[in-house]
């Protein structure tokens, strides 16, 4: 059984989405992946993104170009990620 998780983060000027990824999507202008420990790591703070990314842990493919332009979004992220966060068990 494969350890993955895909959700598509959609962020336009107007508007944020979060949906499970599903075949048949066009390809994404920017993706991050990560193995499922380091997901929980990150998620449980024992371990910071910014770290991890730069020890090759997590991956980044496409424009940075976009995710620089619509960095604002990562806030939104954060706060409609917060409660699903804070019901999570690592169990």
């Amino acid at each position: 059984m494969r350890d993955v998780a895909d959700y598509r983060v959609s962020i336009s000027r107007n508007s944020c989405s979060i949906t499970a990824l599903v075949g048949g999507l066009p390809t994404p202008d920017a993706v991050f992946r990560q193995s499922g420990d380091t997901a929980r790591a990150v998620a449980q703070g024992t371990t910071d993104a910014h770290q991890a990314f730069l020890l090759g842990q997590i991956t980044f493919e496409g424009d940075i170009g976009v995710l620089i332009e619509r960095r604002d979004a990562f806030t939104w992220l954060a706060t409609v990620l917060e409660p699903l966060l804070a019901q999570t068990s690592f169990d």
